[in-house]
């Protein structure tokens, strides 16, 4: 759980909120990464709900435009830490969420359950701007059986 103090703060000081007032990668994409990230983690041995969770408050918290920000998670990443968020996490969490928050936009797949459970439910997100997630960018099992799921409802919907 995200104490109260800190989620504040994070949407205080974001810039996808203040300065972008970004729709697509605001405060309804968070809650819908972590709704995402937890069910995944429900059903990843191994995957750590509680970096889950700090992943989808920071991941995108400070975007400066919709489309090309290659250092928006590195941004995300430095909030977390002015805010206090890694001495809330152990050393082998906060080296997970540093990893997951920073690299979440370039592409990979990730066999440790919980960085693949951050990029899962992200990805899981993609409808929001007309991409269907592509299973193939799926680190987990149960990411690949959403976007697969997911697949079949969206293009099921085209035909």
């Amino acid at each position: 759980m995200i104490p109260e103090n800190i989620f504040w703060a994070a949407l205080a000081r974001s810039s996808t909120i203040h300065d972008l007032r970004s729709y697509d990668h605001g405060p309804g994409h968070w809650q819908r990464v972590a709704q995402n990230g937890i069910e995944l983690a429900n059903y990843t041995e191994g995957a750590d709900v509680e970096v889950v969770t700090f992943f989808a408050l920071f991941h995108d918290t400070m975007r400066q435009n919709e489309w090309s920000d290659p250092e928006h998670g590195k941004r995300g990443f430095e909030l977390a830490q002015t805010l206090g968020v890694e001495a809330l996490l152990t050393p082998a969490q906060r080296h997970k969420f540093g990893l997951a928050v920073v690299r979440h936009d370039f592409g990979e797949v990730e066999s440790d359950p919980t960085i693949g459970c951050c990029w899962d439910a992200d990805r899981l997100d993609l409808p929001r701007v007309g991409i269907v997630p592509d299973e193939r960018l799926m680190s987990t099992e149960a990411g690949k059986s959403a976007a697969r799921r997911l697949e079949r409802e969206l293009l099921g919907e085209r035909r």
